[in-house]
């Protein structure tokens, strides 16, 4: 920058550090920030988890929160700007967006309307419950007199209610029928690590995959005591 003029030759701001005869703040507004006109949310409308980049989530924050965080990421400022926050506003019939960015050592900030969508669907979870379909499932068994240690080994199993289907008790334990196959296998680790079971994987024929030219196959995961 340089001082060759006192005043910007577009604002006529006095005193003002220079580049090319224009001050920062005009220069600034000639830098394009591309912001989306609308920023959409999913959601699953039977259990309320969040759909985050791909990811289902627990719907722990209000809607702004993810919107916000969505934004982060779609705002496309120039090479020469630093975004450093962005943030929602919200009045009857009027919705913005604050974008605050960095430029040459001085923050600015961008403000335009935005339409905040939300797009309701149901996630994986919720439709295999409805559907009562299940891709694995955990056959425990813990002879009668380990019946503590049983207990203990359910109050695991609650860690992964959400991908769980639905539990069936068996004279000699239960079966857990789980929604997703990768849950199911880390769930068996975690009964392993803390408990002294054993394990056998095997499969369970139950259609056809079109696409793959194969038959679709349920994890089953037998766990047992090492010593029945």
């Amino acid at each position: 920058m340089d001082k060759k003029s006192r005043f910007c030759a577009r604002c006529g701001k006095p005193d003002a550090m220079l580049a090319d005869s224009i001050c920062i703040d005009c220069s600034f507004a000639d830098l394009e920030v591309r912001v989306p006109k609308t920023v959409s949310l999913v959601k699953c409308k039977s259990c309320g988890k969040i759909n985050f980049e791909g990811i289902w989530l627990e719907d722990e924050e209000p809607d702004r929160f993810y919107f916000e965080n969505l934004l982060v990421k779609k705002i496309r400022p120039r090479a020469e700007m630093e975004l450093k926050n962005v943030s929602i506003s919200e009045a009857p019939g009027n919705t913005e967006v604050t974008a605050t960015l960095g430029f040459n050592g001085k923050e600015f900030t961008k403000t335009v309307p935005i339409a905040l969508e939300i797009k309701n669907t149901i996630c994986e979870v919720c439709s295999a419950r409805k559907r009562d379909h299940y891709e694995a499932k955990i056959q425990l068994r813990v002879s009668v007199a380990h019946k503590e240690e049983f207990e203990e080994m359910l109050e695991l199993v609650k860690e992964f209610k959400t991908h769980i289907l639905k539990m069936e008790k068996q004279p000699a334990g239960i079966d857990i029928f789980l929604t997703s196959k990768q849950a199911a296998r880390h769930l068996a680790a975690e009964l392993r690590k803390d408990f002294d079971l054993k394990t056998k994987e095997s499969g369970d024929a139950y259609g056809w995959d079109k696409f793959k030219s194969r038959p679709r196959y349920r994890l089953i995961i037998s766990m047992r005591e090492r010593n029945v």
